[in-house]
């Protein structure tokens, strides 16, 4: 957000008369004078040159031509007129402050302030001096000095706006907020009209994160003047922060109204408009910017990332590069491509790209946590450690404070401050989770469970436990080797709230841990995924289950938990995973019934032999992160399992999604048509897509929920996992802790799924 600039004192011509006319060369002096006043400085020059000719030490001659001068630009002649002025009336204060001027506007700010100190020996009691002294010193951001140019002023004018105004912004760049406050307060009660002086608030506001107390005090100033675009602008940056996307780019749209062109706003907007993934338009945003400002680093790279959104990578790396070849030591480009090499599976590239942002800076923990992500990508997961813990503790080392006030309320589960966060890079919340991942697959329950909760940080600074009124709700892990409150005889809390907060696979493999949970309370009402609803609750009937959109009001509650927090307490060791049910959901028999009967029929209709093994696959997965790394083509699938079942197979289709062309392009490539049920939303209607699953004999897929919904039915389950895989699989396993009947086969080489079958 931009600040308001001092703007500096422009000469006064209060003094251009000199008294009656009484030679010749005071004739000309005068109608020299007159010209000026006029604004006629070219004539008003010719004059003083006259009189310059027949008394070049007249006393006051040179001072009139550095005025003409000043007026027509020329701020060299003006300073050159204005010295020799000054050479023989060394006292004039007056021609000390316009000197002092014209060094401002020169961008010579030292020697403003020497000009500026010389007209004080004289006038040492000048208010408006002394603003303008202060101004540049705060232009050399010398704030010490500042603050006592301003403090004299009130000295001699206690009512005096801009020294109170000066004073709030001096101290705010000192960090000295709550006189900043005060200074404005003061000055906004002196003068209440004042843009400038609601604008500033508002930016100070900004600065603190007090998002909405800054929109307030921008609104102020669009009050006073609806025409001023800055406030517009400002308006719509406190939106944005605030994730109001909507209400920002109305605001943004308004300054362009008022404002054009506005390369910062069209900025703005595009980056707004990307947090709405609105890809295309945020890039003719991005576009826009460049049309004015062919090099600005900030507008390649956002065009950048809305490239790499809409999967055209190609151009997104020409816009890293673009930024790359004018500075090869850009930190935000060298970041971002090796973000798009991760994404693009160049991994050894993207590690050149996070170490070389290292070796810049070894505090940038971006490229920390990105480095360590390629790592586990390519399964080094002890390297990937080594490199979080490093760039941790760094941080660790810089904020102490915030970092053990942070841990020690993560740790407890408690709400934390948003003001507590401000010091720490979003970076080092996700540095905590992915650390924590790393420890949970490896088995390190001990600190993976800990750490796990930082996921709550990770996307920002107000997570979801700061939205309920009553307290989370921390288990009896310590009273019950499982958690089991009937078994330590611990009381239990009345009403329990149990609250998904990821993805319908997360939610499914979680709620093998309800029917132990819900021993802690009296009563159990758990928010999931509407389309789990019904499934969960015909197989928990003594649980009450309600959609996660639906509107809950807490004060029914006693004590809430996450869903994803269960594990801490029920299973804190990998010994804790024997109490895992072997299956927990089931589905609707009656419609089971029907599905069975549905395939019974397609058997017919494509002549199958009696028998054959029926087979429901999966093949991708629409993880935004991890997707990618996890999906295979559908024909590659198909030709595998049709080499382990020589005999025949009978392919139903699982997978969720536009899958059309795929099924088209398999029957191109292997004369296999993949059976699908009209019937069932794969999507949707997973209460259907469970009978699905339960009418197969077998299920093989990609890690994806079909996955997870097959192994809590208790399905034998076949799941094809990246060289890297999800924590949740864990290390070294060929069958899943959270679900006995699954099968984990793992790549051996990075994105060779023909390596999964070598066992």
């Amino acid at each position: 957000m931009k600040s308001a600039s001092p703007t500096s004192s422009k000469p006064s011509f209060g003094r251009l008369a000199l008294g009656p006319e009484s030679t010749p060369l005071e004739q000309v002096l005068q109608q020299g004078i007159a010209f000026l006043k006029a604004n006629r400085c070219d004539q008003a020059l010719v004059c003083f040159e006259q009189v310059i000719g027949m008394h070049n030490t007249h006393p006051m001659v040179h001072y009139f031509a550095g005025l003409a001068h000043y007026q027509l630009a020329q701020m060299n002649k003006a300073m050159d007129c204005l010295q020799t002025h000054l050479d023989l009336v060394p006292n004039d204060a007056n021609a000390w402050g316009i000197l002092a001027s014209i060094c401002v506007d020169q961008g010579h700010h030292l020697a403003a302030k020497h000009s500026y100190g010389q007209a004080l020996l004289y006038q040492e009691n000048n208010v408006d001096l002394l603003i303008q002294l202060g101004h540049t010193l705060q232009k050399l951001e010398d704030w010490p000095v500042a603050l006592e140019v301003y403090q004299t002023v009130l000295r001699l004018d206690p009512m005096n706006v801009s020294a109170h105004h000066q004073i709030a912004r001096v101290s705010q760049s000192l960090s000295q907020i709550e006189t900043a406050l005060l200074h404005f307060q003061l000055a906004i009660g002196l003068d209440d009209r004042s843009v400038a002086l609601h604008f500033d608030l508002g930016l100070l506001w900004s600065t603190q994160a007090y998002y909405q107390l800054a929109y307030l005090q921008f609104k102020r100033c669009l009050m006073i003047d609806p025409k001023h675009h800055p406030s517009h602008y400002n308006c719509g940056l406190s939106q944005h922060k605030q994730q109001l996307w909507s209400e920002a780019i109305e605001h943004f749209d308004q300054a362009l109204a008022l404002h054009d062109p506005y390369p910062l706003c069209w900025l703005a907007k595009g980056q707004t408009l990307m947090e709405q993934k609105h890809w295309r338009l945020a890039q003719a945003m991005f576009e826009r910017v460049l049309e004015v400002e062919p090099e600005s680093f900030d507008a390649l790279l956002n065009l950048g990332l809305a490239f790499k959104a809409q999967k055209r990578r190609d151009l997104a790396q020409q816009c890293f590069v673009r930024v790359l070849e004018a500075d090869a030591n850009h930190l935000l480009a060298l970041n971002n491509l090796g973000l798009l090499c991760q994404e693009m599976g160049h991994l050894d590239l993207s590690l050149d790209c996070f170490e070389q942002c290292l070796t810049l800076d070894p505090s940038y923990l971006a490229a920390c946590v990105n480095l360590a992500a390629s790592h586990e990508k390519m399964g080094h997961y002890t390297k990937a450690s080594e490199v979080l813990e490093r760039g941790l503790l760094r941080i660790c080392i810089e904020s102490p404070v915030a970092v053990e006030t942070i841990t020690r309320l993560v740790m407890k589960a408690e709400a934390l401050p948003t003001q507590l966060l401000k010091g720490l890079p979003k970076e080092w919340a996700i540095g905590q989770r992915n650390l924590g991942l790393i420890h949970l697959r490896q088995g390190n329950f001990d600190r993976g469970w800990p750490l796990y909760e930082y996921r709550f940080l990770s996307d920002g600074p107000a997570p979801p436990l700061s939205n309920f009124s009553k307290p989370v709700f921390r288990g009896f892990a310590a009273n019950a080797p499982g958690g089991n409150s009937a078994k330590s005889g611990v009381h239990r809390v009345r009403k329990l709230l149990i609250w998904a907060e990821q993805g319908v696979g997360d939610e499914i493999m979680f709620g093998a841990l309800l029917a132990e949970a819900s021993q802690w309370a009296e009563q159990t009402l758990v928010q999931v995924d509407s389309r789990l609803v019904n499934l969960f609750a015909r197989s928990y009937p003594h649980i009450e289950f309600v959609a996660r959109s639906q509107s809950l009001d807490d004060t029914s509650i006693d004590a809430h938990i996450p869903m994803g927090s269960l594990c801490r307490f029920l299973r804190p060791n990998p010994a804790s995973f024997a109490q895992q049910p072997s299956s927990y959901l089931k589905v609707d028999e009656v419609r089971l019934q029907s599905v069975q009967e549905h395939l019974s029929s397609g058997s017919q209709k494509l002549s199958h032999p009696q028998g054959l093994k029926r087979i429901g696959i999966s093949w991708r997965s629409n993880n935004d992160t991890h997707g990618q790394q996890r999906s295979m083509s559908l024909h590659r699938l198909v030709k595998q399992l049709q080499s382990l079942n020589p005999s025949g197979v009978r392919l139903i289709n699982l997978q969720y999604g536009a899958v059309q062309a795929d099924i088209d392009e398999c029957f191109e490539q292997t004369g296999i048509r993949i059976e699908q049920v009209q019937t069932v939303d794969n999507f949707q209607d997973l209460d259907g897509l469970a009978c699905l699953i339960k009418a197969c004999d077998e299920v093989v897929s990609v890690d994806n929920s079909t996955v997870h919904l097959a192994g809590a039915l208790g399905q034998p389950v076949t799941a094809l996992l990246p060289l890297s895989a999800d924590w949740r699989w864990f290390i070294g396993q060929d069958r899943s802790g959270w679900y006995p009947s699954v099968r984990l086969l793992r790549q051996t080489c990075l994105d060779d799924w023909d390596s999964c079958w070598v066992k």
